[in-house]
């Protein structure tokens, strides 16, 4: 074992010297942390020990945590398949509706919500650097569903921009956060963000007890359980996601979804472009959907 430990810190050096070799050393050692087995996933890296009473494992994949470990694996040719399998065990993971959960284990799912999309991104890049065509056809079929599924279920009206949601799906009825505010704020991904709701300045975050963020404060709309609210970032990781995802089914003669990515891409990009743009400010910028006293929407 000693040996084989040697051997693999000296194999760093082909990353480059001193810091370099140190910073991969670094990275592989937090990616590969936590690795185990499992009957229908193989050897995988989930990016977190978490167990909820819910999960029937002591691990947990959380969306785009997960895709970004396997990402960061696959850079190195020994652990590849470690990363594709990470990856596919996340991609299967999806719902019957087609959202990629926002976490997932042996016996749980967030039947809810997502997380940012950036699943095609990460496999577009790995595509890219190691040519493996398989992994592509393995899950594209699931990245399209989930593509679907924004687009379904996650443009805000009147503009038709991508929102953050959370829906009362099968299942999610065991999820206190399902269909509410704070569980359309943990779709964003920023679990502590202040930006979704009107907190005072001392509450940080929005999602730790329905208190720290008031009633009239939430940027929520419990019939349709969207955030009311055009965010740039969220829209912006749609587009890269579907950009990426578009670039795949021309890898695998995907002709039809091509076409069609395409087009989402330019309606949701024109959408940003004639809506977030503040030429005041010269950014883009996240506004509401509806006015709300003391914040017009913009």
């Amino acid at each position: 074992v000693e040996a084989a430990r040697e051997a693999e810190i000296n194999r760093y050096g082909v990353w480059g010297s001193g810091e370099m070799a140190e910073a991969y050393e670094a990275m592989h050692t937090v990616t590969t942390w936590l690795t185990v087995w499992q009957p229908f996933e193989g050897v995988i890296s989930p990016p977190c020990m978490w167990h909820n009473g819910q999960t029937g494992a002591n691990y947990s994949l959380f969306e785009w945590d997960t895709y970004f470990s396997a990402y960061m694996l696959s850079i190195d040719r020994s652990s590849k398949r470690v990363a594709y399998n990470t990856f596919i065990a996340m991609t299967k993971s999806i719902t019957p509706q087609g959202i990629v959960p926002n976490g997932a284990a042996a016996m749980w799912r967030s039947w809810d919500r997502t997380e940012p999309p950036v699943g095609a991104k990460i496999l577009h890049e790995m595509w890219v650097r190691w040519g493996d065509k398989w992994v592509v056809e393995a899950t594209f079929d699931e990245l399209m569903a989930w593509n679907d599924w924004f687009w379904r279920r996650r443009r805000l009206m009147p503009l038709g921009m991508i929102c953050l949601g959370s829906d009362l799906n099968p299942g999610a009825d065991a999820d206190p956060l399902a269909g509410t505010h704070i569980g359309a704020t943990l779709e964003s991904g920023l679990d502590n963000s202040p930006m979704y709701c009107d907190c005072p300045p001392s509450n940080a975050s929005c999602i730790d007890t329905d208190n720290l963020c008031p009633m009239d404060g939430r940027f929520f709309d419990n019939e349709t359980f969207h955030m009311q609210s055009y965010d740039v970032g969220f829209n912006g990781m749609y587009m890269m996601e579907t950009e990426a995802l578009a670039n795949l089914a021309d890898v695998i003669g995907r002709t039809d979804d091509a076409v069609e990515l395409r087009a989402r891409f330019e309606e949701i990009g024109g959408l940003v472009r004639d809506n977030l743009w503040n030429e005041e400010t010269g950014m883009f910028m996240n506004r509401l959907s509806v006015e709300r006293e003391g914040r017009p929407d913009g």
